[in-house]
């Protein structure tokens, strides 16, 4: 049979911290707002969370009676096929996907920050689904553990259309004359394409999907760091992405795909927006352009 001694106070008649040296208790999993995770009580998306410069939670826990090793880990679901397939090849022992303490502690409140990263060497971030927070303290008396579990959300996806007009000058072959022509261009189709296939994947996961022909141009630099893929669809035209471009000294308040042609084709893009992110803030995002 198999306790879980570190909810009880006594295990067998004899004092847990006696017996076994130390007792452990989560207290939570919790953002920087102090908004709580654990149980399930909300689901965590490390790419949105409040106080976005710092997308970290922390693992509060309490270590009772003596010192002892202390080794936080997180686990994968070991009922998840998805998970076993991904994490499975990586040769991550008793499903461990990160490590996030192991080492002596005292008895007392601890926290630990937690970037929500594996332990692979790319560290990613958590694929979507259910882990387990396993703190375990071991003493010269043996050891004990507690355990919560958190449910990471599904990564999103960014589909990004271009829905345009444009006026041409035609000649006409015969007489020779000139009228202009209003052209819509538009890749909705294709994006709506896009979107459709991100929200149901063949191994049966999917994307938190979205998809849209316009954006202000903050919004679309929120909405890219906080996917993992995002998609935008010009069909053949030479193009630009125009993130808060300077204009008389006012700021567009567009994302636009600008389309280049012929001999016009070089476009200033403003980068002052895009200084002020950390370098890394697009790391985690795959760039689809069609």
């Amino acid at each position: 049979m198999t306790y879980n001694v570190s909810s009880l106070p006594v295990f067998r008649n004899v004092p847990n911290t006696i017996m076994f040296g130390a007792q452990i208790r989560i207290e939570g999993i919790f953002d920087l707002t102090d908004r709580a995770y654990h149980a399930k009580a909300g689901v965590l998306d490390f790419k949105d969370l409040p106080l976005a410069a710092e997308e970290i939670v922390i693992v509060r826990y309490v270590v009772r009676g003596r010192v002892a090793n202390i080794r936080v880990v997180v686990e994968y679901d070991l009922n998840s096929a998805v998970h076993h397939d991904f994490y499975g090849p990586y040769g991550l022992s008793d499903a461990a996907v990160a490590v996030l303490h192991d080492g002596p502690q005292v008895p007392g409140l601890h926290e630990i920050k937690w970037d929500g990263r594996d332990a692979t060497e790319d560290h990613r971030i958590l694929l979507a689904g259910d882990y387990l927070v396993r703190v375990i303290a071991e003493t010269d008396l043996g050891h004990t553990s507690a355990e919560t579990k958190i449910t990471v959300a599904k990564p999103r996806a960014w589909a990004y259309a271009l829905d345009t007009t444009k006026v041409v000058v035609r000649k006409n072959k015969k007489d020779g004359s000139a009228h202009r022509v209003t052209i819509r261009e538009t890749s909705i189709p294709e994006a709506k394409h896009a979107f459709d296939a991100q929200r149901s994947l063949s191994d049966g996961t999917s994307f938190n999907a979205e998809m849209t022909s316009q954006a202000s141009s903050r919004e679309a630099l929120g909405i890219m760091q906080r996917s993992a893929v995002t998609y935008f669809g010009a069909h053949s035209h030479p193009f630009g992405l125009v993130f808060d471009k300077a204009t008389d000294g006012t700021q567009t308040s567009w994302l636009g795909l600008a389309m280049m042609e012929g001999e016009h084709s070089p476009i200033t893009i403003d980068t002052a927006s895009l200084r002020e992110l950390a370098s890394d803030a697009f790391r985690d995002v795959f760039l689809v352009v069609l």
